[in-house]
């Protein structure tokens, strides 16, 4: 999703076709992954791996996808959330040092890669794009 030929080169950038289809299946896992939630926490009533795998893959998704219009979709206060299990979920790690250092961490690298410039090919490359492709979910 964050590859652009602008910034990472023909070899690792993406198409925009690629960029439209890998949007839609991040939509996709996230309803699975909404419907998946099985208590307090991913797997039920205590932290475990689930938690610690898709909390900073979460934080790069709180990151990126409000860029390309998704709002703020792991805000618990967000009440247009399509998905509020996920929401209560990512906010309840944030208050455990550990989950708030990592997405401290992971938030510091990619705020930096944004004033480094890395996403600007990557809006003009959508802003530009045919109407037929979708960014946006849901």
């Amino acid at each position: 999703m964050y590859l652009s030929t602008g910034w990472h080169g023909a070899a690792r950038g993406i198409t925009i076709e690629d960029r439209a289809a890998k949007f839609e299946e991040i939509y996709k896992q996230l309803v699975w992954l909404e419907a998946a939630v099985a208590g307090e926490y991913l797997s039920g009533s205590k932290v475990t791996m689930s938690d610690m795998t898709w909390f900073p893959t979460c934080t790069f998704m709180e990151f990126m996808l409000p860029k390309y219009g998704w709002g703020e979709i792991f805000d618990a206060s967000n009440s247009s959330t399509p998905f509020p299990k996920l929401a209560q979920w990512y906010t309840l790690c944030q208050e455990m040092e550990g989950f708030r250092d990592t997405r401290a961490e992971i938030w510091e690298y990619w705020d930096e890669m944004e004033k480094k410039g890395q996403f600007e090919p990557i809006m003009r490359e959508i802003e530009e794009a045919p109407v037929h492709l979708k960014f946006k979910f849901p």
